[in-house]
């Protein structure tokens, strides 16, 4: 009887180091997962803390008021910005910016992220907006746009997370349906609020774009302009500007349609109307 048992109790070892093992990636898998969607929700309990009361409106105004002067706001005197910068400058020093797109997320809800900058662009590939290790790593603006996002060319960097999270769903902009419902979006700014319209998505590989989409001293506006043409002429359904802009806003990140590429998404400031801000020049 016991040799006749013996495959069983061999059969119900390997299936329970199956089970382990099993177990053991499916925690490798999720648990990063579930760690970055915990500091997903924590990160907008602390930015929009002044919104939900949490904080108090005037306790914000203060702080805001310790961090901007009257010259630096770009919206009229005593702007003071729905996000609270100081509470997540306290969190990360990095901290530039705050990106909200309506439904862009598949679950139809915001996508709504904050925004850092290092002196290279390395550091948060694998870093988080808390400076933990980790694969989801942090929403970054490139290290030689300007922090106060009034250069010309203001690159924004996400990695493409199959849980769809980071910038996983900007892929799904390059559909022109989806597009044009979701082309307004805002970046909030210590200084500023910044009205984006999305005006061009493609995917490319990248040894066809090169370091072309990096490029940020112009020789002057004719320049640029011819530059902008040229970056969205790749999207079918573009809307390339038929007058000078002041500046271009990119969302990059990795792209799995095609070896070694990546989606772009081009958007230009607008009014709080969602028309274009032209610089008043002919392009």
């Amino acid at each position: 009887m016991r040799k006749h048992n013996q495959p069983y109790k061999l059969l119900l070892a390997f299936l329970v180091l199956a089970m382990l093992g099993s177990g053991a990636v499916l925690v490798r898998e999720w648990y990063p997962a579930f760690v970055q969607y915990r500091l997903d929700r924590q990160l907008s309990a602390i930015a929009f803390r002044g919104e939900s009361g949490e904080s108090g409106a005037n306790g914000q105004q203060e702080n805001q008021a310790q961090d901007l002067s009257d010259e630096e706001s770009g919206q009229g005197e005593g702007y003071v910005s729905p996000i609270d910068f100081s509470a997540l400058k306290k969190q990360n020093p990095d901290t530039v910016a705050w990106l909200s797109i309506a439904g862009a997320q598949k679950s139809g809800t915001d996508l709504e992220y904050p925004i850092v900058q290092a002196k290279d662009n390395e550091v948060y590939l694998k870093t988080s907006f808390d400076g933990k290790k980790s694969v989801y790593g942090a929403i970054f603006l490139d290290a030689e746009s300007q922090p106060d996002f009034r250069g010309r060319n203001n690159l924004i960097y996400g990695h493409h997370m199959k849980d769809g999270t980071m910038f996983g769903n900007l892929e799904r902009f390059r559909k022109e349906d989806f597009f044009m419902e979701h082309d307004r979006f805002v970046l909030y700014t210590p200084q500023r609020t910044i009205y984006l319209r999305a005006v061009a998505c493609y995917s490319i590989r990248n040894e066809d774009e090169g370091e072309e989409i990096r490029q940020m001293q112009f020789a002057g506006q004719e320049e640029f302009d011819e530059w902008v043409r040229e970056r969205l002429a790749p999207c079918r359904f573009a809307e390339i500007p038929k007058e000078s802009v002041a500046s271009v806003f990119a969302f990059v990140t990795c792209s799995y349609d095609r070896p070694d590429s990546r989606t772009i998404l081009y958007a230009l400031e607008t009014d709080e109307n969602g028309e274009i801000l032209f610089t008043g020049g002919k392009s």
